[in-house]
């Protein structure tokens, strides 16, 4: 490959030896976000157009950035390179503004529990300070589905007779203190 084909400053990266050095971030990037080519060489050369359209489409099968991603897999292992909670809860986060429907509720739900905002967390965490002594507790509203539409339903007739029933009770006894 000529250099004199390469954008400006990676013709001066190449001159002075640190083009290689480009190219092993580039891939320590593919390997963090292997889908986000354009991002990752945004992120080494910033409003460098040319250098940015040039390292995404030529630097994703360049054999010294593939050879740079096998070696950094062998030093690190794959799991290094794997995004932290945050990171992840901020991807989801981010999907979540452009989720629609049931995938923008799936995806909700899959950030609160990565984050940890599950009821059955915030029940233990309660019961930990209620050992302890503490009076402190949170307010957590636990609903339960019912496994059928058939069941829901005669659990909300039941619940309602209730409802029904005390009201009465509630009035009579109002109006007897009349």
């Amino acid at each position: 490959m000529l250099t004199e084909s390469l954008p400006f400053t990676l013709q001066r990266a190449s001159d002075t030896g640190t083009l290689n050095q480009l190219k092993t971030a580039y891939a320590e990037l593919q390997l963090r976000n292997p889908s986000q080519a354009h991002m990752n060489a945004r992120s080494l050369f910033g409003d460098d157009i040319g250098s940015v359209l040039y390292a995404t489409t030529a630097w994703p099968t360049d054999p010294f950035v593939l050879a740079e991603v096998e070696r950094l897999v062998d030093v690190h292992g794959e799991d290094f390179f794997m995004p932290t909670r945050r990171e992840f809860c901020h991807r989801l986060w981010q999907d979540i503004g452009t989720a629609q429907g049931s995938t923008k509720i799936a995806l909700y739900k899959t950030y609160a529990e990565a984050r940890g905002w599950t009821a059955e967390m915030e029940l233990a965490r309660m019961a930990r300070l209620n050992a302890g002594g503490s009076t402190n507790t949170t307010n957590v509203m636990v609903v339960m589905q019912a496994p059928t539409a058939a069941d829901w339903e005669d659990q909300m007739l039941k619940q309602q007779t209730t409802v029904q029933a005390e009201g009465k009770r509630i009035y009579e006894q109002s109006e007897q203190n009349t």
